[in-house]
């Protein structure tokens, strides 16, 4: 991958134009001299997750993998506690919804025989775990959702962003060397709330089930973006997030469209543009899935927001 960015993107031409390759944030420290823009588009829905069920006595258990081979020495008729997760149907990314961790959620353990093809199942640990009930207590929204809800925590975006935050937060005057700050934005699935059950695999652009083939599938999973806006709330000013449809067309899609369309040296080409503008913005597809949150260093008012993200203004009565 790396070498084939290094092909695509020569700057020769232009001596005062590096390119660097880093391995993690860590490697990255905030500067006075340097103003950061950071853009992170489907990287945060790439982490590893934990999945969680909260029980009927309100303690959070994790949901953990076992595999479906029955051991010699195992009754064959013996049943295992396997958690039920009704995979997403959707056959291509930009068509599966985000599944909300819903406080009614009536998703349920049942005792079932491991009937899977697949090599591997999900069963829920019998008592609570350290890391489930680390997790389960590590934002305050979590606690309520009610006995049966499922839930997916990413410890590693929290941490990932508020490595973000330090390194975009803009520096108080007095210290010995105030960093400039930055800006960024986030553009991924989610939705400003933790979701439940939308793990998935996709692998040749469908979706196939998350045991199918285990290394050869990209596995995903919708982001909560308020986690990601607690881990640096305090360090950075947060915009939104919004839907990536209606940032699209506040930044000017339409007026970018128009130039293309104009441009374009034939109808089929003008046909190809309309369609992969409207599937940007589709409202029931990518235009609603993906969400974008914005960042600033600087601290700013409520009463100062940062273009596009402005909040609605209500039609006149």
């Amino acid at each position: 991958m790396r070498a084939n960015q290094k092909d695509l993107l020569t700057f020769d031409e232009n001596p005062h134009v590096n390119v660097n390759w880093h391995d993690s944030l860590n490697e990255i420290s905030p500067s006075p001299l340097e103003y950061t823009m950071l853009v992170a588009h489907e990287f945060f829905d790439a982490l590893p997750i934990h999945m969680l069920q909260k029980t009927e006595t309100g303690q959070w258990h994790e949901v953990l993998v076992a595999s479906n081979a029955i051991p010699e020495n195992r009754n064959s008729q013996q049943q295992t506690t396997t958690v039920e997760i009704d995979r997403p149907s959707h056959s291509s990314a930009e068509e599966a919804p985000a599944k909300k961790a819903n406080l009614d959620s009536t998703e349920t353990i049942q005792s079932i025989p491991a009937t899977s093809t697949e090599s591997f199942r999900y069963v829920l640990a019998p008592t609570p775990t350290p890391v489930s009930t680390v997790l389960g207590h590590s934002s305050l929204r979590f606690n309520q959702l009610s006995a049966g809800s499922m839930l997916e925590v990413c410890p590693t975006s929290f941490k990932v962003a508020r490595k973000v935050g330090e390194l975009l937060a803009k520096g108080k005057p007095g210290e010995e060397a105030p960093s400039m700050g930055g800006c960024g934005l986030i553009i991924d699935y989610g939705a400003n709330h933790a979701f439940g059950n939308t793990l998935r695999a996709f692998q040749n652009h469908k979706i196939v089930n998350v045991f199918h083939e285990p290394g050869n599938s990209d596995l995903t999973a919708n982001v909560d973006f308020a986690y990601l806006k607690e881990a640096m709330g305090d360090l950075v000013t947060i915009h939104g997030p919004m839907l990536q449809g209606d940032f699209l067309k506040n930044m000017g899609l339409p007026f970018r469209l128009q130039g293309l369309l104009r441009s374009a040296k034939s109808e089929e080409r003008r046909e190809e543009l309309r369609g992969a503008a409207a599937r940007l913005v589709d409202p029931v597809g990518m235009g609603k899935e993906y969400q974008v949150l914005g960042i600033t260093g600087e601290s700013l008012s409520a009463d100062a927001p940062v273009w596009p993200f402005v909040p609605e203004t209500p039609p006149a009565t």
